[in-house]
C-alpha cells in the first residue's frame, strides 16, 4: 500500500499532467496560424506550346512527352514559400533584413489554346492576379498569338495584374524560329518579365516564374488591395438610421422633391 505522501505526489503529478494538456490545446487552439495567400495564376497562348508542362512541374514536377490538348480549362494548385517584404519593417539594414517568409498558395488555370475555346478564356482570366503568356521559341506564330494575347489582356483582363512572358522549349536551340533579343524587347515594351525556360528539363527555372511572379505581387501597390477580400467579422452592424436611409427611397419616392 501506498503511504499518504506518495498518494498526494500522484495526485499532484495527474494535476499537473491535466493542466498542461488544457494550456497545450489552449495554446493550438489560440496561436495564429500562417494562412498562405491565394494568387490566381492564368497561363495563356497558343496551342501546343507547353502551358499544361509548364504547370505539371510547378505542381507535379514531372514532365510527359505527350499531353493531351486541354478542353476549356484545368485546374491545379501548389503551396510553396518565398521572402516576402515585411511590412512592419520600412527600413532594411541590410539584403536579408526586412523580409519574412509567406506562404502562396498558387491557383494555376492552365487554358486551351485551340481557337474553338477562346471565347471561354476571359472567364478564366477574370480576377487574376498573375497572367503568364507562353510561347514556343521554334514557332514564329505562336510568338505572334502571345502579342495578341496580350493586346487583349490589356483591353479586357484586371485591371492590375502582374504580367510575364515565357518563351518554352529552350533546350531546342536549333529550332529557334524566335530571337530572344525581341521577344525581350517586347516584354519590356509591354511592362512584362520575360523567361526563357525549358519544361522537359528546367524544373527549377518553371518554378522561378511563379515565385518571382508571386514577390511581384507581394510588392505590388494596389494588386492585393484590389483583390483584398471583406471580412465579415469587421462589418459594421446595420443601425435603426441605416435601414431607414436604405429603405428612404422605396418608402418615401418623393421625398425631398
Amino acid at each position: 500500500r501506498r503511504s499518504r505522501g506518495e498518494r498526494r505526489s500522484v495526485a499532484l503529478c495527474s494535476v499537473a499532467l491535466s493542466s498542461s494538456s488544457v494550456f497545450a490545446l489552449l495554446v493550438l487552439l489560440v496561436w495564429p496560424r500562417s494562412t498562405p495567400l491565394e494568387i490566381k495564376y492564368v497561363l495563356l497562348g497558343a496551342t501546343s506550346v507547353g502551358k499544361t508542362s509548364l504547370a505539371s512541374r510547378l505542381v507535379y514536377d514531372r514532365f510527359r512527352t505527350t499531353e493531351a490538348p486541354t478542353i476549356g480549362a484545368a485546374f491545379s494548385t501548389k503551396v510553396f514559400s518565398v521572402n516576402a517584404p515585411d511590412e512592419k519593417r520600412r527600413v532594411a539594414l541590410s539584403a536579408g533584413a526586412g523580409t519574412r517568409k509567406r506562404l502562396v498558395k498558387a491557383v494555376v488555370w492552365d487554358t486551351a489554346g485551340q481557337e474553338k475555346y477562346h471565347s471561354l478564356t476571359p472567364m478564366y482570366y477574370r480576377n487574376a492576379m498573375c497572367a503568364i503568356i507562353c510561347y514556343d521559341i521554334t514557332s514564329a506564330e505562336s510568338f505572334e498569338e502571345a502579342q495578341r494575347w496580350s493586346d487583349e489582356l490589356r483591353l479586357q483582363g484586371p485591371e492590375h495584374c502582374v504580367v510575364c512572358v515565357v518563351g518554352n522549349k529552350s533546350d531546342m536551340e536549333a529550332e529557334r524560329q524566335v530571337a530572344t533579343s525581341d521577344a525581350k524587347a517586347w516584354s519590356n515594351t509591354v511592362g512584362a518579365s520575360f523567361y526563357e525556360v525549358s519544361a522537359k528539363t528546367g524544373s527549377s527555372s518553371c518554378a522561378k516564374i511563379f515565385e518571382e511572379s508571386a514577390m511581384r505581387v507581394l510588392r505590388h501597390p494596389l494588386l492585393l488591395q484590389y483583390h483584398a477580400k471583406p471580412n465579415p467579422r469587421r462589418a459594421r452592424p446595420e443601425t435603426p438610421r441605416d435601414r431607414v436611409l436604405r429603405e428612404g427611397k422605396r418608402r418615401w419616392p418623393c421625398f425631398g422633391r
